[in-house]
């Protein structure tokens, strides 16, 4: 009898662990789905000739129907982009209108950004004037 309860015990133990590492394997397998959505609060740098700014921005991101994405932002317009994949999107380059301390400009602007755990990054560059400004961003959503 005491030998049938140790069998018993074991096989109950190896169907928990089975069932729990199957368990865990379906979850592991599911690809986590990002909600690009939401308004973030971000800060950053911009950069150009080796000086750099602080900036501070909110953005928010809104999808359409078709899985693009509209980024408005403060300092850098409305901006559309492409999912590329679960967590990241690309800004391809396209014309906007950039705040700068001497007023607004028209400048050509492309870059990339990810959210991941809530953290938005983006990068990107522009041009001004002949000159290349790079810039990065990242913040949490609020």
């Amino acid at each position: 009898m005491r030998n049938l309860l140790s069998v018993f015990g074991i096989c109950v133990i190896f169907l928990s662990l089975g069932f729990t590492a199957g368990c865990l394997e379906e979850f592991d397998s599911q690809e986590e789905e990002v909600d690009f959505t939401g308004m973030y609060n971000v800060t950053g740098t911009e950069e150009v000739n080796g000086k750099s700014s602080q900036i501070t921005d909110t953005i928010t991101i809104i999808e359409d129907t078709s899985g693009n994405l509209s980024i408005k932002t403060q300092n850098f317009g409305t901006l559309k982009a492409q999912i590329t994949s679960t967590h990241s999107f690309r800004i391809d380059k396209q014309d906007t209108t950039v705040k700068t301390s001497s007023g607004k400009v028209q400048v050509t602007i492309e870059g990339k950004g990810s959210v991941s755990a809530g953290l938005l990054e983006i990068s990107g560059s522009y041009s001004v004037k002949g000159q290349v400004v790079t810039f990065h961003l990242s913040g949490f959503r609020m």
